[in-house]
């Protein structure tokens, strides 16, 4: 990926990879991925993300084991926990919507974490299906941080072909 691409050309380029070469990601363009996630959009201004970068190739492969979303292959350099930290939300949001608006604030932040790393050529796999509570144990996180993805981060071995898009036309209506 060239720096000098679009955002609109990122998006359409992403992809969710799941075979990485073995290199490390270099530690100033994971800061940069994570302070990207923090200038996401969210609500309140709360701020309820909270990050944890594992990088032990142990730990890894227990978490391969813990989330069902995670194909046993891969093989990431790096991954990323991405957490809702229920007190400060709680603590900031209003009532109304707060536990429905942290896990989309996450959401936002793992979006801006996978746009930067392709934007940096590094290939990522966001990941829902996970068992929270085993994520909790083994991270020994505090029972407010709730673990809402996992994210897998690493050079791309391949890069699949685009898949087939539903056209503009098929998805939108204006004004009824």
């Amino acid at each position: 990926m060239s720096p000098s691409k679009s955002v609109f050309e990122i998006i359409k380029t992403r992809r969710a990879i799941r075979k990485y070469v073995d290199k490390k990601i270099p530690d100033n363009a994971l800061k940069r991925i994570l302070e990207a996630a923090i200038w996401a959009p969210n609500g309140s201004n709360e701020q309820a993300w909270y990050f944890v970068v594992v990088r032990d190739k142990k730990k890894i492969e227990k978490i391969k084991a813990i989330t069902p979303g995670m194909m046993a292959d891969e093989n990431p350099d790096v991954i990323i926990v991405a957490c809702t930290d229920k007190k400060r939300a709680y603590e900031k949001a209003a009532e109304l919507g707060r536990d429905i608006m942290s896990p989309l604030d996450v959401a936002m932040a793992v979006q801006n974490m996978l746009l930067t790393a392709w934007e940096m050529g590094i290939g990522s796999c966001p990941k829902r299906s996970i068992d929270k509570k085993a994520l909790q144990i083994l991270l020994k996180l505090p029972e407010h941080i709730e673990p809402e993805f996992v994210v897998t981060l690493g050079y791309p071995a391949k890069i699949p072909p685009p898949p087939p898009r539903r056209s503009l036309d098929e998805v939108i209506k204006y004004d009824e």
